[in-house]
């Protein structure tokens, strides 16, 4: 963004990239130095989340002034200092103003920061304010680009999700079936007692039956595109906390099935969750 007035110059450079809070790292000229806390102000009411780098040039046309400042007390030592030299060993000669001019720390000359009046600030601040619209503006594309495929990858889920619920209300029949198989070998020797079998099968089916784990992760994928539609301030740190939620079903799916199918299905699901995890990080 860059804004000019009567000689004076601002440009302005905003960029950023992912990070959890508003970090913001400002490279901010001298003559800004008293308006860095309202500058980091405005920065923060526009950009809630990310790495920002700002980077403030001035160019003035006007010359800049000059100050000059004499330390009196240095000067009086020198002079006290050069008469006990003079008397203590009978020197002859005087001191003159040339002399004193020259004596390191006797005369100070700082160039004055151009202070910026109140109409020159409005110029700096319409400059940032440029320079924000113009980030919000890019930022507001990547995001609408990051939706996409943030939703369409929660889609993807959906999908395999349905085919794990499937899979796993054919696991009572399957859990019998290998019960049964193993069971056969010994059957011939050993009595088995169907009731009891029966209730094996019920204990181990209960213990695999990966419903509740379903559910709530289809109602993540719910919350989540509901937060990919709406536009709340918070809507990065929260879909953040669901791909933690999300993670935690499917690990829990894992450990409970015996599936070769779901097995992998998870696996799958799982590639999805972290590459989502990856783009929220750049959600405001």
């Amino acid at each position: 963004g860059e804004a000019s007035r009567h000689g004076l110059r601002v440009t302005v450079e905003a960029r950023t990239v992912n990070h959890r809070f508003c970090d913001l790292k400002a490279r901010i000229p001298p003559e800004l130095s008293d308006l860095e806390p309202d500058i980091r102000r405005r920065v923060q009411q526009s950009v809630r989340r990310g790495r920002v780098e700002l980077a403030i040039a001035l160019e003035m046309k006007k010359d800049p002034g000059f100050r000059v400042e004499i330390d009196r007390g240095l000067v009086d030592r020198y002079l006290k200092a050069a008469r006990r030299i003079q008397k203590e060993f009978h020197l002859q000669g005087e001191i003159d103003i040339r002399t004193v001019m020259e004596l390191p720390g006797a005369v100070k000359v700082e160039v004055e920061r151009n202070s910026l009046d109140g109409k020159d600030s409005e110029v700096l601040f319409l400059a940032l304010e440029r320079a924000l619209r113009a980030l919000d503006r890019v930022r507001g594309s990547e995001g609408r680009h990051l939706r996409k495929d943030i939703h369409q990858r929660v889609e993807k889920i959906r999908k395999i999700i349905r085919k794990i619920a499937k899979w796993s209300s054919e696991a009572p029949q399957r859990i019998e079936r290998k019960l049964m198989d193993r069971l056969d070998k010994i059957s011939r020797e050993v009595g088995v007692d169907h009731r009891r079998l029966a209730q094996e099968v019920a204990l181990l089916a209960e213990k695999a039956d990966i419903t509740e784990e379903v559910v709530r992760l289809d109602g993540h994928l719910d919350q989540a595109n509901v937060l990919l539609k709406g536009r709340s301030e918070s809507s990065g740190k929260r879909l953040d906390f669901l791909v933690q939620e999300m993670l935690r079903e499917a690990n829990t799916i894992a450990a409970k099935t015996d599936s070769l199918d779901v097995s992998r299905a998870v696996l799958d699901v799982k590639a999805e969750v972290e590459k989502i995890r990856e783009q929220v990080q750049n959600l405001e």
